[in-house]
C-alpha cells in the first residue's frame, strides 16, 4: 500500500526571498527573515527535542519544521506547539514534498506512522 501524503502550496515569503541552500546554511539565513526571538526559540527546541520526529536521528544541523506554514499562519511562528524537529533529509522530504515553497498538513501524523513502522521511508517525496 503506498503512502500518499497531500501537500499545499505555501505563500511566498513576505520579503519574496527564496533561500534554496540546505542544512546548516539554510537555517542561519532564515533568522534574517524570522521574528526576533526565533533563533533562541529553535536552540530550545532542539534541546528539548533533539531527535527526527520521522526516524529518531540525532545529527548536527537538526532543524526545526513549523507544523503550519508560516507564511499562512504568521501568528503561529513562535508557538512551541507549532514546532517539530527534524533531520535535513525529512525537513524537505516530508515537510516539503521536496519542494520548499510546499507544506504538508499531515507531518505529525507521518512522523508517527514513520516511527511506529507502518510507513516506510521513501526516496521520492
Amino acid at each position: 500500500m503506498a503512502l500518499v501524503i497531500p501537500f499545499s502550496r505555501g505563500a511566498e515569503s513576505p520579503c519574496g526571498i527564496i533561500i534554496p541552500t540546505r542544512g546548516i546554511i539554510r537555517e542561519q539565513q532564515k533568522l534574517l527573515t524570522r521574528a526576533p526571538g526565533w533563533g533562541r526559540l529553535r536552540n530550545d527546541f532542539i534541546k528539548a527535542s533533539p531527535s527526527c520526529a520521522a526516524c529518531g536521528a540525532v545529527e548536527l544541523g537538526m532543524q526545526v519544521h513549523h507544523i503550519q506554514c508560516v507564511h499562512i499562519f504568521p501568528e503561529l511562528e513562535l508557538v512551541w506547539a507549532n514546532l517539530i524537529t527534524l533531520c535535513s533529509d525529512h525537513h524537505l522530504k516530508l515537510g516539503h514534498g521536496g519542494n520548499w515553497k510546499k507544506w504538508n498538513r499531515n507531518i505529525v501524523e507521518i512522523c508517527r506512522l514513520m516511527l511506529e513502522g507502518v510507513v516506510e521511508d521513501r526516496d521520492e517525496p
